[in-house]
């Protein structure tokens, strides 16, 4: 039996590999072939590729009629090259220089306006994904129809199937945002049309704040989605265990149907429990495999933040005791696959949990990098951060998103216990102890005030302008479905605009009252603070446009940052101008 699992593409160009889960490890060795395929390395592919054009002609009513053929030439003329450039971030050269980095995605950025400039359906992004106008992503039905067209993203992946060449049996998709749920459902009905009694499950749906979770009752109405897909895993926190016991049913004969969990099992899993983690090395737009891997099933350990939605993506709150010994297995058996190079991705791990697991990597002499994310919390000192160090460590990436010790309240990031200048001490240990650190923002949180961004944009650029190896990212602040502030919007001032799904992750919003009742000073705050961030830490030495602030966009939030910051020497760091 032929089982493939697939990512699915529609997000950022992919620099890092996602690990399916621990299941991998347990399937049987015999009767079961299993495949991995990272469609989303594949469809990028093809967007930077000499049949660009062909593929385009191929959809329909795709062209504009006021497209020229010098556009036409034009596009041809910079898609027979433009894939070596693309190649060129498989070669650890690429980033040994920033101005061969930022040349290198400049390249490709020109590339994605000329393709966006010869059609109207998608917009690709580098940074942040592909773009579909006239869709409703909140609507099943919406994504189901428009899945049926022949359109310009329908053909990139078809064709980027076709690099499927074995009989499937069982498709396990995977999915981390509503862009990506579109084109699963695209790739189900061309699968379907391939293999017609293959099995197509939707595996994994649970991704930072994006989860199809919350929204089953309103699905099992509908029925639009769940009739697509043979089966849903409905709780990621089982995913794991429901994967190897819906393959062994399949190898039974018996075919699931709908939402499914572990009370859909009677039989119990017979499967080998050993770690043989015989997954292939698959490759994403970088110099190295980097992984992002989860070391907790049950997510982040606070739970608390506000504007979150980790509490609603699991299952349980899991009170059972952290089996060190078995996390450290796997990435023990992950790094013998070929991944030295990881990013575990949990959306908190505790000083006490990172102090145990580094423990274990330095007493089994484990030899991996890695980076983790982690709450700002007085408990961290230099000597654990040594020892992370030690173990591997080379980055960890904190949520500070405000300085304002009101707004931090309004969000219930902390117990209290931490002020400016205790965070200023972490953030001077953690440098000091030779590991890069990110730090999150968050502007426009309800009942936050101008002065509280201003406070602390410039308490960030005076902390970080001095470290090295140090990056950010300004976010603006998303009413997201099921959060303690939606269901709560009333008393934190804001108003959710009224919206039409039936899978509606985040909400449109105005705020009744407050410095942002005109959104149109948010915005003018937003850009003002980037640019201030941008300028006052250096970043603007390399220019200002597009193609470099996608290329430091990149550079700070993707696999990028994994290889640069693991250089002995981080071009970006000097921030010397660029001759």
């Amino acid at each position: 039996m032929n089982v493939i699992y697939l990512t699915s593409p529609g997000d950022r160009l992919p620099t890092v590999v996602h690990d399916p889960g621990k299941w991998v490890g347990e399937l049987p060795k015999s009767n079961i072939s299993l495949s991995f395929y990272n469609l989303s390395k594949i469809f990028w592919h093809n967007v930077f590729s000499s049949n660009i054009w062909d593929i385009l002609s191929n959809s329909s009513n795709i062209i504009e009629r006021f497209v020229l053929n010098s556009k036409k030439k034009k596009l041809q003329e910079n898609s027979c090259q433009i894939n070596d450039i693309l190649n060129n971030l498989l070669k650890k050269e690429t980033y040994e220089k920033a101005e061969t980095y930022i040349n290198t995605i400049a390249k490709l950025v020109d590339f994605t306006n000329l393709l966006n400039s010869n059609q109207k359906q998608c917009n690709f992004n580098l940074s942040t994904g592909i773009s579909i106008k006239k869709i409703n992503f909140n609507n099943s039905k919406s994504l189901v129809k428009y899945a049926k067209k022949n359109t310009f993203l329908s053909n990139i992946i078809k064709e980027s199937i076709n690099c499927i060449l074995l009989p499937v049996n069982v498709l396990l998709l995977e999915v981390f945002s509503e862009m990506s749920l579109l084109s699963a459902i695209i790739i189900t009905n061309i699968m379907r049309k391939l293999h017609p009694d293959i099995y197509i499950c939707l595996a994994n749906h649970s991704y930072e704040n994006f989860s199809l979770k919350p929204f089953f009752e309103n699905l099992s109405k509908t029925k639009k989605l769940i009739k697509i897909f043979d089966s849903i895993i409905e709780n990621t926190d089982e995913k794991d265990d429901v994967i190897k016991l819906l393959i062994q049913d399949i190898a039974a004969g018996k075919r699931k149907k709908g939402l499914i969990g572990i009370s859909n099992f009677k039989s119990k899993n017979s499967f080998d429990k050993k770690n043989h983690y015989k997954i292939s090395l698959m490759q994403a737009f970088a110099s190295e495999p980097i992984l992002q891997v989860h070391l907790n099933k049950y997510g982040c350990y606070w739970k608390k933040c506000t504007f979150c939605v980790q509490k609603s993506k699991y299952s349980s709150h899991s009170d059972e005791i952290i089996n060190y010994e078995l996390i450290f297995l796997r990435i023990k058996g992950l790094s013998a696959a070929g991944y030295k190079n990881m990013i575990f991705i949990d959306e908190a791990l505790s000083p006490v949990f990172l102090e145990n697991i580094s423990k274990l990597f330095i007493k089994n002499n484990l030899k991996i990098k890695w980076a983790c994310r982690a709450r700002l919390e007085t408990p961290f000192s230099y000597e654990l951060f040594k020892l992370m160090k030690q173990a591997g460590c080379y980055e960890v990436l904190f949520g500070l998103e405000s300085i304002s010790q009101k707004v931090l309240s309004l969000m219930n990031k902390y117990n209290g216990n931490i002020d400016k200048e205790s965070t200023k001490k972490i953030i001077m240990d953690i440098n000091k102890a030779g590991i890069s650190v990110h730090i999150n923002l968050i502007i426009g949180f309800p009942g936050e005030m101008i002065q509280d961004v201003i406070d602390s944009v410039n308490w960030t650029i005076d902390v970080m302008k001095n470290l090295s190896n140090s990056t950010y990212m300004l976010n603006c602040f998303i009413l997201f479905h099921d959060s303690f502030v939606f269901n709560n919007f009333a008393k934190y001032g804001i108003i959710p605009f009224p919206e039409k799904g039936d899978i509606i992750n985040r909400y449109r919003f105005n705020y009744r009252e407050g410095p942002y009742f005109h959104k149109s000073i948010l915005y003018q705050l937003y850009r003002a603070s980037y640019k201030e961030l941008y300028n006052k830490l250096g970043w603007s030495k390399y220019g200002i446009s597009n193609e470099v602030d996608t290329a430091i966009q990149l550079y700070q939030n993707s696999g990028h940052g994994a290889i640069i910051k693991n250089l002995d020497r981080n071009p970006f760091d000097s921030l010397k101008e660029l001759k």
